[in-house]
């Protein structure tokens, strides 16, 4: 299978595709000896197929991530605190940051 049959059987574009295999995300990838173009298998079909859903997990949990965090500012609390920063004043903070 071509670079171009395995993207269009994974939804994965040539040029990721081709930064996959520079980063070591797939395995070994062989090449036709007489055109020295890269030959894919159903194995790689598969492969993508995980990286791809492994990418999109972490991309949304990050996008919860930033929701989340972005709710907390919204309220009052510091980044990386779960106080509101009204509740700062007891804990020896100004509770502002001017």
């Amino acid at each position: 299978m071509t670079i171009t049959e395995l993207a269009g059987a994974t939804g994965v574009s040539k040029h990721t595709l081709r930064y996959y295999e520079r980063v070591g995300l797939v395995p070994l990838v062989e090449r036709d000896p007489s055109s020295r173009h890269r030959r894919y298998s159903d194995g790689h079909v598969r492969w993508i197929g995980f990286l791809r859903q492994r990418v999109v997990a972490t991309i949304n949990a990050l996008q919860r991530r930033r929701a989340l965090l972005d709710r907390k500012l919204r309220a009052g609390c510091a980044p990386g605190d779960l106080k509101p920063r009204t509740q700062l004043g007891a804990l020896g903070g100004t509770g502002s940051d001017t």
